[in-house]
């Protein structure tokens, strides 16, 4: 009769959850052909319960390495930068101005140039003067100008890749940060077997 580990209900990687026994089958095979000569260190019931407790409460942590190992490109790839910025403005301009002037021509021609005319009183009632012109005028002018505007930016700067790094480096980092993650968690469970062979 075969040995019941248990060990189907521990959490797997999110690119297993489709799948996750074959996940388990997978893993549960390696830890059983590591240990199949080695002797366990308690009752097969406390051993079944402490070694399925383990894998509970440490999976998480090993799934998170799986899962990066997995999305490789997230890893190498050390910059997701998405910068948006949006902007709206307003302006007005108005200008506006008066003037105003009077003027005053007088153009007198007299043939008789022996006596002094009152230029006012004289010219305007023809005394003495042979011919005269005189021009009073008043001027004014007012002007405006309005105007207003709207104006808009949008920008969206993207950055993605590796920064500070090269890939090479990136590369080499991530595969001796994630290498042999199964090792690990089968040499961890090393404490449920005795070094007896």
């Amino acid at each position: 009769m075969k040995y019941d580990w248990g060990m189907n209900d521990y959490p797997v990687p999110e690119y297993a959850a489709s799948d996750p026994q074959s996940f388990r089958s997978d893993l549960n095979e390696k830890i059983k052909s590591h240990y199949y000569f080695s002797e366990i260190c308690d009752t097969p019931d406390r051993f079944r319960y402490f070694i399925n407790s383990w894998m509970n409460v440490n999976m998480p942590y090993y799934c998170n390495l799986l899962q990066a190992f997995h999305d490789n490109n997230s890893i190498i790839n050390n910059a997701n930068y998405l910068e948006k910025y949006i902007g709206e403005g307003e302006n007005t301009a108005n200008s506006s101005g008066t003037s105003s002037g009077n003027n005053y021509n007088l153009t007198v021609n007299s043939s008789t140039p022996a006596g002094m005319l009152n230029v006012e009183s004289d010219i305007e009632n023809n005394t003495y003067a042979s011919s005269a012109q005189k021009n009073k005028g008043n001027n004014s002018s007012e002007n405006s100008s309005n105007s207003s505007g709207t104006n808009k930016q949008n920008y969206v700067r993207e950055i993605t890749g590796s920064q500070g790094k090269t890939r090479a480096e990136q590369y080499k980092l991530y595969v001796e940060s994630l290498q042999n993650i199964y090792s690990e968690i089968v040499d961890r469970l090393s404490i449920f077997f005795m070094e007896v062979y």
